[in-house]
């Protein structure tokens, strides 16, 4: 969810620095970038939890209000007949799949919030997402500058227009750097800790009730969370508190390490594109 927030204002942002904004004003903003880029999360957890969360809490009851009953209508609802917890409307079949599988992420559940402060998955995407983009924005903004000037100079010479050159030129060239550089945030998104253990309420769920709060928690905020508290047990009386924890880490590294896995390959066969490579 971050990164899909992210990396297209990130692409944007990039375009407009190398390719539109003045020299100055470029140059302003790359300082300004790489200072964002410096900011500990801990700071964002911070200015989430007081600041960015009051903005967002309208933002979501508004979007229960606009697609909740569309969702109702599409896919029904639980309501409670004769005391029992009934599925009831929606079209056939996508009222079966609301009702029997619990992975099914077409239900009005999605956009439904809970009562109070709107600590929730999407907020912690958004708060994600603010913290990454200064880091894809930077990597992209460096790809697209290497852009073989030469080719930049003969699209504008054989009439196209300014964006017409940075779709046939500029963004080909730069496609594998901005895989490598999505991913990078992905990395960081990945193992991030404080940010989301601030502004999250914590919970052990797996569904897509994302604007719900103390439904999910991230991997790395769970050992943050619970590793003080943890015990090893004694030889007689041992725990797994301490090894679960530790269990939890180990698979958050291999899950890293496949995803920079992946990225390596998507990168390697993108790489004549590169504008390094040109």
């Amino acid at each position: 969810m971050a990164l899909i927030i992210a990396v297209p204002l990130a692409i944007g942002i990039a375009l407009f620095i190398s390719h539109y904004a003045p020299r100055r004003l470029a140059q302003g903003l790359g300082y300004i970038i790489d200072l964002l880029a410096a900011i500990p999360s801990i700071i964002f957890g911070m200015w989430g939890m007081s600041t960015l969360e009051p903005i967002l809490r309208p933002i979501f009851s508004w979007i229960e209000t606009t697609f909740r009953p569309f969702l109702v209508w599409l896919a029904g609802e639980e309501q409670m007949v004769d005391g029992e917890a009934v599925w009831t409307g929606g079209l056939p079949g996508f009222d079966y799949a609301a009702a029997n599988w619990d992975w099914w992420p077409i239900t009005p559940d999605i956009v439904t919030m809970s009562a109070g402060p709107a600590r929730n998955l999407a907020m912690g995407a958004v708060v994600l997402a603010i913290m990454v983009l200064p880091i894809i924005t930077a990597l992209c903004r460096e790809v697209f500058i290497q852009t073989p000037r030469l080719q930049e100079e003969a699209a504008m010479a054989l009439g196209a227009t300014r964006w017409e050159m940075i779709r046939m030129t500029v963004l080909p060239m730069g496609r594998s750097g901005m895989v490598s550089a999505s991913m990078l945030g992905l990395g960081r998104a990945l193992g991030e800790t404080m940010a989301l253990l601030m502004v999250l309420s914590a919970g052990l769920e797996i569904n897509f009730k994302i604007f719900s709060v103390g439904q999910h928690s991230t991997i790395a905020s769970q050992i943050a969370l619970r590793w003080p508290e943890a015990s090893a047990g004694t030889p007689d009386n041992p725990s797994l508190e301490q090894p679960f924890l530790i269990a939890l880490g180990l698979l958050l590294f291999v899950l890293t390490f496949v995803v920079n896995f992946i990225a390596r390959g998507i990168v390697n066969r993108r790489k004549e594109f590169s504008g390094a490579n040109a």
